[in-house]
């Protein structure tokens, strides 16, 4: 009996004082329910898994394992690192469902020794990942830009605030769409209420998508924070490039602004002015200064965004004379249906893809000039169609 109880006293001990054993993963072929394909990366605080479940080997999910007793880590730091992997299960659990965010679940083995996070394999959908290898059209920029405003829109209303939005964290789905994932770092007011200082301060944080704020010793957390972030993404989305190399150039020698000739536009002269003014409401020093709230952003994309080529935003009730030669990728031609890409044109008219964002599906729109004979060809092409039904004709 005096031996059991020694050593469990000498487990006990070895745990505060961190002399619990390396663990080695390699030789193993399933964890938490999943068969492994692959070791995504190995740390000492967790280990990164690309899995699936039986029989469905094509759809791939990540397991991140963390353990609760690792070796050279005291009783302290080991509750630090549980506090931290419970900060994003209680965030996530304060967010509705949203098409806008990317959740994961999470579970913890019998024994209490690992805590396994568990999403969708999503790494190679990651917006860094995608611009590596894809030029995005500017609708596409635009998309991604309203759907992560939307995403904080919906985090920001429970009180969550995300501290982490970087290329790295906004992931793009199918149907062009993006979401915002990855809620390790988020802050919540109930932290302080629990005495759960833990995520409540960003220590050592250097990244240029890091508000200035959260360098003091109490950062405030804020919807103005999550949009300077974002608007850093947007300035990278938008030129290709990070608005300065380092916290103490927009601190120091910008003053905590973006120069107008570092301005998007100036960048490059493709790249539309209204980027410039969501750029001077996000990416500042000053919190004040910012907008204020995500609706500040999608109201302005939605006013400004979508305009005609002759400069005007469309209206509701409002019809717009423009020239078909004119049109463009980005222009509204209805309160709902935006046009996307040019697929072809001739003597006809002209034919786009377009969407409707209302109900979130494209189409394909044949554009004529307002003419006698234009309306008279088009309404005897559109008899002619209804009467033939045949797989290769589209209607």
């Amino acid at each position: 009996g005096r031996c059991a109880m020694a050593d469990v006293r000498s487990e006990v001990a070895d745990y505060v004082v961190g002399k619990s054993s390396a663990r080695d993963h390699s030789q193993r072929t399933h964890i938490a329910g999943y068969t492994i394909d692959d070791v995504l990366q190995a740390e000492p605080e967790f280990t990164e898994y690309l899995c699936h479940r039986d029989p469905f080997a094509d759809r791939q999910v990540k397991v991140v394992e963390y353990p609760l007793d690792m070796e050279g880590k005291t009783g302290n730091e080991l509750n630090t690192i549980k506090h931290k992997i419970e900060n994003a299960q209680l965030a996530q659990d304060k967010i509705a469902t949203s098409p806008y965010l990317i959740k994961s679940h999470f579970q913890v083995d019998d024994e209490h020794t690992y805590i396994y996070e568990i999403s969708d394999y999503m790494d190679n959908r990651t917006l860094r990942a995608v611009l590596r290898h894809k030029t995005l059209t500017l609708l596409e920029k635009v998309k991604i830009i309203t759907d992560i405003a939307h995403a904080l829109k919906a985090i920001h209303s429970v009180d969550v605030y995300h501290r982490n939005i970087c290329p790295e964290n906004i992931f793009l789905l199918d149907g062009d769409n993006a979401a915002l994932g990855s809620f390790g770092q988020s802050w919540f007011a109930e932290h302080e209420i629990m005495n759960y200082t833990v995520a409540s301060k960003l220590s050592g944080v250097t990244s240029p998508y890091t508000p200035p704020e959260f360098e003091g010793d109490e950062p405030g957390c804020a919807n103005v924070s999550d949009l300077y972030s974002l608007g850093v993404v947007i300035y990278e989305l938008m030129t290709g490039k990070l608005p300065f190399k380092d916290m103490i150039t927009f601190k120091v020698v910008m003053c905590g602004k973006i120069p107008e000739d570092k301005m998007p536009s100036k960048v490059a002269s493709d790249i539309p002015v209204w980027v410039d003014e969501i750029i001077r409401n996000t990416v500042v020093g000053d919190p004040a200064a910012r907008w204020e709230k995500a609706d500040d952003l999608i109201e302005f994309i939605q006013h400004n965004v979508y305009q005609t080529s002759n400069g005007g935003s469309a209206s509701q009730g409002e019809e717009i004379e423009i020239n078909v030669r004119d049109l463009k990728p980005g222009d509204k031609i209805t309160n709902a249906i935006v046009l996307y890409e040019e697929l072809g044109k001739g003597g006809f008219g002209r034919v786009f893809k377009a969407r409707n964002n209302i109900v979130n599906q494209f189409y394909a729109v044949k554009i004529f000039d307002r003419n006698a004979n234009a309306i008279e060809d088009t309404r005897s092409e559109f008899m002619a169609l209804t009467k033939i039904t045949h797989p290769n004709v589209v209607k």
